[in-house]
């Protein structure tokens, strides 16, 4: 399972990659690294955060 891992300040979301999915409207599938990258410093982009406090997680642990 992938998910994004949010940190703004003493708050923490989390964005399931399957969720993310359906938001945009495609089916679920297992994304490439530089498209995991691409999504996180979009996130941090749009969450005007620096992009170390968006972490990428596969079955809870990071991988970028």
């Amino acid at each position: 399972m992938i998910a994004f891992k949010i940190l703004q300040g003493e708050e923490t979301n989390y964005i399931a990659w399957t969720k993310l999915c359906k938001n945009v409207g495609i089916k679920p599938y297992m994304p490439s690294t530089p498209e995991l990258a691409a999504i996180k410093m979009q996130l941090a982009k749009q969450f005007d955060i620096d992009a170390d406090n968006v972490q990428v997680l596969m079955h809870g642990s990071a991988i970028l």
